[in-house]
């Protein structure tokens, strides 16, 4: 599984500068290849304004997302607590996938 990530602030701890990120979905794999699940509740214009705040100097009308490995993440980047507690758990969104669509 891979994170997808946009660096939307930085804060301070021990003297020493770190990025705060917003968690935008992940990228899960299975035998057809590579698909991406999206959080639809991530304000993406939001997002890009607190991207243009930290660099003022390069404002893009884009917004960068970075895409981490699991294995990485966990001293990668400082998800959002505002929004941790709204992360479905990997096993929830892989069994959403699984279930059967009664149409």
């Amino acid at each position: 599984m891979k994170k997808l990530l946009i660096k939307t602030g930085t804060y301070e701890k021990e003297g020493q500068t770190k990025n705060r990120y917003t968690q935008l979905g992940v990228i899960l794999s299975n035998d057809n290849g590579e698909y991406a699940l999206i959080d639809p509740s991530v304000n993406l214009a939001g997002c890009l304004i607190q991207q243009n705040a930290i660099d003022t100097e390069r404002q893009s009308t884009r917004l960068m997302v970075s895409v981490f490995e699991e294995d990485n993440q966990k001293k990668q980047y400082q998800p959002n607590p505002a929004r941790q507690d709204a992360k479905p758990s990997e096993e929830q969104v892989k069994a959403d996938f699984n279930d059967n669509i009664p149409f």
